[in-house]
C-alpha cells in the first residue's frame, strides 16, 4: 500500500494544478489495469468524465458513475 498524495503531488504524469492547498489532478484510468491499494490521510473528491470509477474502502464499496 503506498500514499496517494506523496504519489501523485509533483508526478509529471498526471496533469495537475494547486490554489493554496487544494490539489487538483487528472486521472485516465486504463479499463484492463489491476487494483492498487493505495492510502490517504486527506479526503478528495472523484469526478468521472466517462465510464465509472469504483472505490473501495476497509467498510464499504462505491461506485462512482460518469457525470
Amino acid at each position: 500500500m503506498f500514499n496517494l498524495l506523496e504519489f501523485v503531488s509533483g508526478n509529471s504524469i498526471f496533469k495537475q494544478f494547486k490554489v493554496n492547498d487544494l490539489l487538483f489532478l487528472e486521472y485516465k484510468c486504463v479499463a484492463d489495469q489491476a487494483a492498487v491499494k493505495v492510502w490517504s490521510k486527506y479526503n478528495y473528491f472523484l469526478y468521472v468524465l466517462r465510464g465509472k470509477k469504483t472505490t473501495q474502502s476497509s467498510r464499504a464499496k462505491y461506485c462512482v458513475p460518469s457525470g
